[in-house]
């Protein structure tokens, strides 16, 4: 947090009314982000005091830096973490050292902080609106949470253009979102998948999207799961089949479950021709 407060002083003071902490905690975030915490170097410097000297170790100014950084009980605290500093370092104005600070965060190894950020990003989905028209993010999350039946909130955490990225609290509500789709908003396919680590979301395309595909008007003899995987190919790369010859059978159409190339035009139907020299239209 304190990190927070010496580099992001507008980011801390905007997340004031955000936190879950009592208020002494956020008047003193506040404080801490508008440099205005009255410490003895600050209220000499006001005329509201004489004695500026540390009252913990008695020999330095006590100043924000001192306070935070380079009395030895804080010095303690920061041994224990990734950052390490010495006075020559820390000393002079807030600004310099904001810069010191910084230039410590670049010593944190990168992997550790991406490792870190994935955690947050691999219960999100990127979700596409295969349109041109405009959706605003609270009607996109308003649609999910009000229609589909989640077991708890989706939030649109960000969105470029009509790509947008979703929260998840509960893994099954993800999984299905993925395994159930493509999905309807205001007349829009929406496609949605997992997210996957290095995604720059200004060059994310949908390669493809798997879709439902009804095949109607063959002959009775025609329903088997090998034709309509064949005729299924037709479309794209088949990855279900939905036929079943035991029991009761759905003798009106074959439905096979594709992969979709949204850039190329989709197949309106083709003809059959049957051994009695007849071809008719699927």
């Amino acid at each position: 947090m304190l990190i927070v407060v010496f580099l992001l002083p507008t980011l801390a003071s905007r997340a004031y009314g955000e936190l879950r902490q009592p208020q002494k905690i956020k008047t003193f975030l506040w404080k801490s982000c508008k440099a205005a915490l009255p410490t003895k170097a600050s209220l000499v410097r006001r005329k509201l005091g004489t004695d500026s000297l540390c009252p913990i170790c008695g020999r330095e100014d006590e100043s924000m830096e001192h306070l935070f950084l380079l009395c030895h009980g804080p010095k303690l605290v920061w041994s224990g973490s990734k950052f390490q500093w010495n006075k020559g370092e820390a000393s002079g104005n807030l600004k310099s050292l904001k810069r010191c600070i910084y230039l410590k965060l670049d010593q944190v190894p990168r992997s550790e902080i991406i490792v870190e950020q994935r955690q947050f990003w691999q219960n999100c989905l990127v979700a596409v609106l295969i349109d041109d028209g405009h959706v605003k993010e609270e009607q996109l999350a308003g649609s999910i949470n009000k229609y589909w039946l989640m077991q708890d909130q989706v939030r649109v955490v960000g969105r470029k253009k009509n790509t947008f990225v979703l929260e998840f609290n509960n893994p099954f509500d993800m999984n299905f979102m993925v395994e159930e789709g493509p999905w309807e908003v205001q007349n829009k396919l929406l496609v949605l998948d997992h997210w996957q680590p290095n995604v720059i979301l200004d060059e994310y395309k949908v390669v493809s999207f798997p879709l439902w595909v009804e095949f109607w008007g063959f002959p009775l003899e025609y329903y088997s799961s090998y034709v309509a995987e064949h005729v299924g190919e037709l479309v794209g790369e088949v990855v279900q089949v939905d036929f079943s010859d035991q029991g009761f059978r759905n003798l009106r159409y074959l439905k096979v479950r594709v992969n979709i190339d949204p850039s190329k035009p989709l197949l309106m139907g083709f003809y059959v021709l049957l051994d009695n020299g007849r071809a008719i239209w699927i």
